[in-house]
């Protein structure tokens, strides 16, 4: 069974002892709460780490009026835009950043564009907005979302301060569950060779 908005809603109003739902848009105070928060809540979740199921690339156009000052270009970020994984490919995720060897460009984000120094096209990797595709989520991301739905419900629908504390203990073990999953489809990374092995003629 494909998972759906209904199904990642079921699972965090079962984890809470609420009234499930059999559609988002009914007249329930369980769907109407959680109609409410649900895009919030999946976004932020995507937007927090960089989940291999919601990257993708994107050769970008410079627009055609520069900047003001500071940059020598901006581009326009995709529809789907929601946080900056890799620019030309330097990672700006700081998560995945441990060593300081391939720095990042300058640039900034304003609005919805991005605004560097680098020529047309710019190439980037981003975490894109994937809310609305739930079949798209690996199986512990379809957990952590709920569970974070959950917390977000727990007190409104319960007005139990016992079921807000299980449902942040709840969050906290899926998150780390899906995190770990997301690290295993990381291929091994080979660590740059740093200055003092060029330096040396070993690298």
């Amino acid at each position: 069974m494909a998972v759906s908005r209904t199904s990642v809603i079921n699972l965090a109003l079962q984890s809470i002892a609420a009234n499930g739902i059999a559609d988002p848009d009914e007249d329930t105070e369980s769907a109407r709460q959680a109609k409410v928060c649900y895009d919030q809540v999946v976004r932020r979740e995507i937007a927090t780490h960089p989940w291999y199921f919601a990257k993708e690339q994107a050769a970008l156009p410079a627009n055609a009026g520069a900047p003001l000052y500071k940059f020598a270009r901006s581009f326009n970020l995709p529809s789907a835009f929601l946080r900056l994984v890799e620019l030309e490919q330097r990672w700006v995720f700081s998560m995945l950043r441990n060593i300081d060897t391939n720095p990042v460009p300058p640039y900034e984000i304003q609005g919805r564009a991005i605004l560097t120094d680098f020529g047309a096209p710019l190439n980037i990797t981003y975490l894109a907005d994937k809310t609305d595709d739930p079949s798209l989520w690996p199986p512990e991301f379809v957990q952590a979302a709920a569970m974070a739905l959950a917390v977000r419900l727990a007190y409104p629908l319960t007005k139990s301060d016992g079921a807000v504390k299980m449902a942040k203990e709840n969050y906290a073990e899926a998150l780390t569950s899906a995190r770990k999953n997301n690290a295993i489809q990381r291929p091994p990374e080979q660590m740059p060779d740093g200055s003092w092995m060029a330096a040396r003629g070993l690298a």
